[in-house]
């Protein structure tokens, strides 16, 4: 494998694996086992523990996306609830428990007639040992400077069970690059919720489950809309005389672009819907598990009805591109430190791993925001 694209390709591979401490009931309930009442309060703790008790200020400009009065209401509440420490032992006892019940050899009806994996005991498998071992090589040479997340989760050391190592590993590469993304989103004078404006345009996305799960107001939604379009961006269609489930881009796609969609679809593709009020039916109305998504909160301005469509123009589908280009482009350096046959090797390992949980991680599968492995690898 040629360092050119490996970063993208190893991000496919080693994102399904590392997402389980977002996207199974293990990880939620280990959250709850804390004291967390609330699913976000759960994930902004345990992702943010790395960092130590840090203020809603940082953990809202750490992951970008977020509104800060969202953040605001999980932190510091989560470290009411449970110091870092606690919020650190509980992520991996989560991601023991669902890495043990996703890769148990035996077979399930979600496999689709593929192969059960049969990796022994995950803490001594030495499949997961030798992927761990390639993958510390990568994360010991992923760069940290001006990273603070990935900075943070590399701090934490190597766990000893092969299984919890490869998922730390894993940690400090998707860190990595998500805080590259930010560079990259930074760089092209792209605030959150422009960028998950533009994500949404060029991804048809239903804008109202992005605006959900990060907490903009429709009318902070709609003003973006409106900076990109003076920035000559996008450009809004006629109202349709029904609701629009998502935007639109022109059809045609450059010849080499991959499957996937940079951080947002990786970076924080956490399952749930946020927290304005209904538990439980948040984390179903995003994962597609109820027909609609809860309503807006009262206190927030109501979405215009029928929604305004959006397409990117030439513009904004060559800035999207960017994006993604320089978001590989500062991933890369682990990979060239690693070499190609090592590389290589990892992403033998990594793949039908990647396969196996996301064939049997239905609810990570059905979130519009995440990688399917199962579409976007090859078997």
């Amino acid at each position: 494998m040629s360092d050119s694209g490996a970063a993208r390709r190893l991000w496919l591979r080693y994102e399904p694996y590392h997402a389980v401490t977002y996207f199974t009931p293990e990880s939620k309930a280990a959250a709850r086992e804390l004291g967390c009442a609330r699913h976000w309060t759960g994930y902004f703790g345990m992702r943010a523990a790395p960092l130590g008790a840090v203020g809603p200020e940082v953990v809202a400009a750490s992951f970008y996306s977020f509104h800060p009065d969202m953040v605001a209401r999980a932190v510091p509440t989560a470290w009411d609830d449970a110091a870092p420490a606690d919020f650190l032992a509980a992520r991996l006892r989560g991601v023991d428990g669902a890495l043990r019940r996703l890769l148990d050899p035996a077979p399930t009806d979600l496999d689709g007639g593929r192969a059960a994996l049969d990796l022994g005991d995950l803490a001594t498998s030495a499949h997961l040992a030798e992927a761990a071992d390639l993958a510390w090589a990568a994360a010991e040479a992923a760069p940290v400077a001006g990273r603070p997340l990935a900075a943070a989760n590399r701090a934490l050391g190597r766990p000893a069970e092969a299984h919890l190592a490869l998922w730390q590993a894993t940690a400090v590469l998707r860190e990595s690059r998500g805080d590259g993304h930010v560079a990259a989103l930074v760089a092209a004078d792209l605030d959150p919720c422009e960028a998950l404006v533009l994500f949404a345009a060029d991804r048809a996305l239903d804008p109202a489950l992005l605006r959900l799960a990060r907490g903009w107001s429709p009318q902070e939604w709609a003003d973006a809309e409106d900076r990109l379009a003076e920035r000559g961006l996008l450009e809004h269609e006629p109202a349709e005389p029904e609701p629009v489930t998502g935007y639109a881009r022109p059809a045609v796609e450059p010849a080499e672009r991959e499957q996937g969609a940079g951080e947002w679809g990786a970076a924080e593709q956490e399952q749930g819907a946020g927290e304005w009020g209904a538990g439980e039916q948040e984390h179903q109305a995003l994962s597609g598990n109820t027909p609609n998504p809860p309503a807006e909160p009262a206190d927030r301005p109501t979405t215009p009805t029928p929604e305004r469509r959006v397409v990117l123009t030439t513009a904004g589908i060559a800035l999207r591109e960017q994006v993604e280009r320089v978001t590989d482009a500062v991933a890369e350096r682990p990979w060239r430190v690693l070499g190609g046959a090592r590389t290589t090797r990892l992403s033998d390992l990594l793949t039908p791993l990647a396969l196996t949980i996301g064939a049997r991680n239905e609810v990570m599968r059905d979130n519009p925001m995440a990688i399917d492995p199962v579409r976007d690898l090859p078997d």
